[in-house]
């Protein structure tokens, strides 16, 4: 199984030491409507400035961690649409972006350089926020109880997102993809739009950052929620670090 490692700059410069990249996922050329991620014949990581984004590919589907997309399909919510943002687009109208799994992450090369995140954009799917608002067969209707009758459960849709220092947690934060918990019901929102986050420790060096989805629909096999995200536009830095090679990031 050959592996193929893809070198993606947001710009043809190389960056001094810790000077902020802004990466877009524009450097893959995709076409539009067509998607990028591992697969039976290729197992694909993608190499950014400052860090890699693996994607798994294991037992006949994709199992784990990113695809690139530039999917404009909005309108599909159920799992034949797993590449579609609910912008209908990447953020600020790009062509490319990011779908994670949960559970996905990003490494520090092997080596002793590691990155702070200084922020990204981010989004729901189109499957996740169509299952949210609408209820499945697998899932409830946000705000509803099992039955669909009963209106004001406090849901919410999380996207947990934590950086590691030689396997430690440095930071935690809960950035929300859909929110159902506000006294006014007015206020509830599914998320979207593409919406900027800023990292509470930007500045702060890691070697790994996992992504862990958290939902308030849970069932006797975890979440109901579809486990997807987008995100675009990541805000980082590069740093030289004195530590062994980094690890795989300890599950949330």
């Amino acid at each position: 199984m050959k592996t193929v490692l893809l070198a993606l700059l947001a710009l043809a410069t190389s960056f001094p030491l810790a000077a902020q990249n802004v990466i877009t996922f524009e450097g893959l050329g995709l076409p539009l409507d067509t998607f990028l991620r591992s697969t039976d014949d290729e197992q694909i990581t993608f190499q950014f400035e400052p860090f890699e984004a693996p994607s798994e590919f294991v037992g006949g589907f994709w199992s784990g961690g990113w695809a690139a997309s530039t999917s404009r399909n909005d309108s599909v919510g159920d799992f034949n649409n797993l590449y579609g943002s609910a912008a209908g687009d990447g953020a600020d109208g790009s062509a490319t972006y990011f779908i994670g799994q949960d559970g996905a992450y990003w490494v520090a090369p092997n080596g002793a350089d590691g990155f702070a995140v200084n922020g990204f954009d981010f989004v729901n799917t189109a499957y996740a926020s169509t299952v949210i608002r609408d209820g499945n067969s697998f899932s409830r209707a946000f705000g509803t109880d099992s039955t669909g009758m009963q209106a004001g459960v406090a849901d919410s849709f999380l996207l947990n997102v934590c950086g590691y220092l030689d396997g430690n947690p440095v930071w935690i934060q809960k950035f929300p993809l859909a929110d159902f918990r506000f006294d006014d019901d007015q206020d509830d929102f599914i998320r979207t739009e593409w919406t900027s986050a800023d990292v509470g420790q930007a500045g702060t060096p890691v070697d790994s950052v996992s992504f862990r989805l958290e939902s308030s629909d849970i069932g006797m096999f975890g979440s109901n929620t579809p486990s997807f995200f987008a995100i675009d536009n990541v805000r980082a830095s590069r740093f030289s670090l004195d530590t062994r090679a980094p690890r795989r990031p300890i599950q949330l």
